[in-house]
């Protein structure tokens, strides 16, 4: 959420200089719970540095609510992060390549075959079967497969035979 929340801003800030500077007082205004507790513990002259533009803003939040234990989660729920698991048991493919590549590149900085790697490593054993993933130059390439082969990564080979013969035994 404190990801998401933060591009946003920074999708602002890229619209004009004047934005950019301005965001630094503005964002304050409209910081709620947790947040504006905080901002109201910060001494007056650390809020004045902070309020100069919206990287300074951006590095006082960052210092406070992204800090090394913060990351350290991240990097774990990324590194947990599997296709189908508890928090999203019905995405598609492609949503779930969507929703690891995100954590992965919050969690910290990855190339892109590492990317490729870690993405297919939460995934099931058959997509390797779908998809060279040797032969892709990057991780968007990896997306444009899984997009093309959603419905063949959707069902594992063991779901589809298991479907099989519960149908078969409903037949008999």
């Amino acid at each position: 959420v404190l990801i998401d929340w933060m591009d946003s801003i920074n999708l602002l800030a890229e619209r004009s200089p004047v934005l950019y500077k301005q965001l630094g007082t503005l964002v304050p205004t409209r910081f709620r719970k947790h947040a504006r507790t905080w901002w109201h513990t910060l001494p007056s002259q650390r809020k004045h540095a902070a309020m100069v533009n919206w990287d300074t803003l951006k590095d006082e939040i960052s210092g406070f609510f992204m800090n090394r234990a913060w990351q350290d989660r991240q990097k774990l729920r990324a590194k947990e992060c599997r296709y189908r698991d508890s928090h999203a048991p019905r995405e598609k493919p492609s949503e779930y390549f969507m929703r690891k590549h995100k954590m992965l590149l919050v969690a910290e900085d990855y190339t892109d075959s590492e990317l490729i790697i870690a993405i297919m490593e939460g995934a099931p054993k058959h997509w390797n079967t779908v998809i060279d993933t040797s032969i892709l130059p990057d991780a968007h390439a990896l997306l444009e497969k899984i997009v093309y082969h959603e419905d063949s990564l959707t069902h594992s080979p063991a779901a589809v035979h298991d479907q099989y013969y519960a149908l078969e035994r409903r037949l008999r």
